[in-house]
């Protein structure tokens, strides 16, 4: 597959890291399931809701802002920064679309 057939998209993920990091787990919900509704929280206007991949085969859930199959060009374009508390629940990036 070349790369111009790789569709990359840029926004914020659901950070579980962050979010186990800042409110811990709970026996009952370990891998913190009940916060992957948070993006209904999310204070910016997104495009979609996108899966890209991430090292070590995970997938992240990702709040798409940009998308395109020029990783070059969406580099280059600037996303609005997020302040608190959104930032410890947050992470942005670009991935591959899964």
């Amino acid at each position: 597959m070349s790369d111009s057939e790789v569709l990359f998209i840029k926004g914020y993920k659901v950070d579980l890291t962050k979010i186990r990091e800042t409110y811990g787990t709970r026996p009952e919900d370990p891998d913190n399931s009940r916060f992957l509704a948070i993006w209904e929280k999310f204070p910016l206007p997104f495009k979609y809701l996108g899966n890209g991949d991430e090292p070590h085969g995970h997938v992240a859930l990702v709040l798409v802002l940009e998308d395109g199959y020029d990783k070059a060009d969406l580099e280059g374009k600037e996303i609005p920064a997020l302040g608190a508390p959104y930032d410890s629940v947050f992470t942005p990036g670009i991935w591959v679309s899964h």
